[in-house]
């Protein structure tokens, strides 16, 4: 019963990620270079003032649009693939030994490979969710150790080793 929920649960969020278009258009639009949507009350954030130290910390800390890291970084986003019908089934956030077993023995029975995009420290506290994924042809992804919210650390942050 649990395995008939779960398959009817994945499959029901693989048609809504298919019917569903993205809200403002973004991220496509931002993928040719556009913006993402503004902020709900409409407002920007508040703009620090003078001083060239805030200034450079402003810099550092700035907010990347997926455009601007599609341009930043073209060796890493691929935005053009090809023609083919295919779905990418991905998975964040894992190992959960809630979840994590369920998941794969539903896409086992279904001979179904995804990618699982695994946190160093969910990794290092269920190890053998982890040689399962791999034993089992899926894909393994980085999804960072702790999972810190990226666009609140700006890019300085996130290329820095501390």
């Amino acid at each position: 019963m649990k395995k008939k929920l779960l398959c009817t649960l994945l499959s029901s969020l693989l048609i809504l990620l298919l019917i569903c278009p993205w809200q403002s258009g973004w991220p496509a639009a931002a993928a040719q270079g556009g913006e993402p949507p503004k902020h709900p009350s409409g407002s920007e954030p508040a703009r620090e003032t003078s001083s060239r130290e805030a200034k450079e910390k402003r810099k550092e800390q700035q907010i990347l649009t997926l455009g601007q890291l599609i341009k930043k970084y073209p060796e890493t986003f691929k935005i053009h693939g090809p023609r083919v019908k295919e779905v990418a089934l991905t998975f964040d956030d894992v190992p959960d030994p809630r979840f994590t077993p369920q998941i794969l023995d539903v896409l086992k029975a279904h001979h179904i490979k995804a990618t699982f995009f695994v946190m160093g420290s969910r990794a290092k506290k269920h190890p053998e969710l982890v040689e399962r994924i791999v034993r089992e042809g899926h894909v393994i992804g980085n999804h960072s150790y702790n999972h810190p919210r990226v666009s609140q650390i700006g890019d300085g942050r996130i290329c820095s080793r501390d």
